[in-house]
């Protein structure tokens, strides 16, 4: 009778390298997601963070510098996940925060633009009055607060012609540029 294929070495390689692809497969199964959207309480909490911010012009959130050919701007962590953010300087003492999202296209970006007003909301204290604004392309809701300055802007738009992509933004800042497209 031939040795059983279980006494072999090869089968035992085999077998410890199968255990060792479960194991590795197994803790990659289990492995928290690295992606995972942060929850409404943590937006809420950056949010409000970040227009604590602004009266000291964003300092404590800029991050690498550089100089554009119009204003000099900073990176910064985005509120929203899947946002480009930055700290621009305008010149004159006028700082924003301003982040983008590229939208595939008009119907997702009124969609997007509609959650995040409605969120805001949620995560503004009542003392903050919002106004919506159309603009030439979409819409824009406007926060402000009595006895300060500083403005939340949330909106979304057409880029300028030719592009046809659209696009939707929250600034915040003292000085906002009521510019809803």
């Amino acid at each position: 009778m031939p040795p059983s294929d279980t006494t072999t070495p090869a089968f035992r390689i085999k077998a410890v390298s199968a255990g060792i692809l479960f194991l590795f497969a197994s803790a990659c199964a289990h492995r928290p997601d690295e992606t995972q959207l942060p929850s409404e309480a943590e937006i809420c909490s950056s949010l409000n963070y970040v227009v604590s911010q602004a009266d000291s012009d964003f300092k404590e959130i800029r991050r690498n510098v550089a100089v554009d050919p119009l204003v000099n701007r900073w990176d910064t962590k985005p509120i929203f996940p899947g946002t480009e953010c930055d700290v621009l300087d305008w010149g004159g003492g006028r700082f924003t925060y301003n982040c983008v999202w590229q939208e595939s296209d008009q119907p997702t970006a009124k969609d997007n633009y509609e959650s995040n007003v409605k969120l805001a909301t949620r995560c503004l204290h009542a003392d903050w009055r919002a106004s919506e604004q159309p603009g030439k392309t979409g819409r824009t809701t406007l926060f402000s607060k009595s006895g300060t300055d500083t403005k939340i802007e949330l909106r979304y738009f057409q880029e300028r012609a030719p592009s046809t992509l659209w696009q939707t933004s929250v600034t915040i800042g003292d000085r906002i540029t009521p510019d809803a497209r």
